[in-house]
């Protein structure tokens, strides 16, 4: 059986120290009897075991993988071919693996149009973060004498900078604490695929 309380906590702190927005969610679940234990127990035990099988088969398969993986690696480096820091079209290089090392360059610049930025760079990358709401959860258990778990779960909301989008969908209490669904402006920004 599990019974469920809500409690609202006032959103206002005192005055001295404004607090985060918080709510709490209590509940009560009767603790499982001796014979349902031992079943819970019994099917994880094999569980557990066909897990360590399945693992076990899982680590050869991996280590065969990696096996033939450094024979690959071991066989492309003894047959690879070292140019010169001023490379010429060989025909005799044609369908081989090269090596090469050389100053990378472009001639056109790239560009950010939003903020009017102009960099001779090869990749030019935007770093964006939008002020949303986040979640943050605490969870406390309380073993009761009639042999009941209580669960105390406080949720608090505070805005924050991040990088990725957080859905706020997910959020216990999502009324008040609601993010945008689309970043106002994109990450991307166009690189060229040419280069001299």
């Amino acid at each position: 059986m599990v019974g469920l309380v809500y409690l609202a906590v006032s959103e206002q702190q005192s005055s001295t120290s404004p607090g985060p927005d918080q709510h709490k969610r209590v509940t009560v679940k009767h603790n499982p009897g001796f014979l349902e234990k031992l079943g819970d127990t019994a099917g994880g035990t094999v569980l557990g075991v066909g897990l360590f099988f399945l693992s076990i088969y899982i680590l050869f398969t991996n280590e065969g993988r990696a096996l033939q993986t450094a024979s690959s690696l071991d066989e492309g480096l003894s047959q690879v071919v070292s140019l010169g820091p001023y490379p010429y079209l060989d025909v005799q290089n044609n369908q081989r693996l090269v090596h090469l090392s050389a100053k990378l360059h472009t001639v056109q610049p790239l560009h950010d149009p939003n903020y009017r930025v102009v960099v001779q760079a090869v990749k030019l990358r935007r770093q964006v973060e939008m002020y949303q709401w986040v979640e943050s959860r605490e969870s406390r258990f309380v073993l009761q004498e009639n042999g009941e778990t209580k669960t105390e779960t406080t949720y608090s909301y505070n805005t924050e900078w991040k990088s990725e989008l957080i859905n706020s969908r997910n959020f216990d209490k999502e009324i008040g604490h609601q993010n945008p669904r689309y970043f106002v402006m994109m990450k991307s920004v166009p690189s060229f695929l040419y280069v001299v």
